[in-house]
């Protein structure tokens, strides 16, 4: 049972985590191609790698499965495209997406002219606070003893 291959043996868990399957201590299976070069690393200004790993019509990156990227690997890679095209290295696609047969005109029945306010018709305000309301002789007489040095003396126009 050790050279089997199932779905719920360790080896298959062990080969989703890692890059290799080993059977009887000896290294089998496919390693992933970046883990497979010691002297391979994953870098934002790699473009010519990261691009080997992106659809060139979608620009999507590609999934693992297709690839043959370890999971560890796929995480720094998908780190990697994401700083490459923050920093303007990757070309970042957006999708054009076209409205057709939508009315952006104002020309159809639910549309019609706003009514004015009814402030701007009587005009008086909506609130009876939004008036203005002249505050209690008390109040006027301790806002002037309060400020007394600071305000100016009141001269009759009159």
């Amino acid at each position: 049972q050790k050279g089997t291959f199932t779905a719920f043996s360790s080896n298959y868990l062990h080969n989703k985590l890692f890059c290799s399957v080993q059977r009887r201590g000896h290294v089998c299976g496919n390693p992933c191609p970046i883990c497979r070069d010691q002297h391979l690393f994953l870098d934002y200004r790699n473009v010519k790698l990261l691009e080997q790993f992106i659809c060139p019509h979608s620009n999507i990156i590609l999934d693992p499965t297709h690839t043959g990227v370890c999971r560890n690997k796929y995480k720094e890679l998908v780190k990697a495209i994401d700083q490459a095209q923050d920093k303007g290295l990757l070309s970042v696609s957006t999708p054009l997406i076209s409205f057709q047969d939508v009315d952006w005109s104002n020309q159809h029945p639910a549309v019609s002219k706003t009514p004015p306010s009814p402030a701007l018709c009587s005009k008086t305000s909506w609130y009876p606070w939004y008036d203005w309301q002249q505050p209690p002789e008390k109040k006027i007489e301790l806002f002037r003893k309060i400020y007394k040095n600071y305000l100016k003396e009141e001269s009759n126009l009159s």
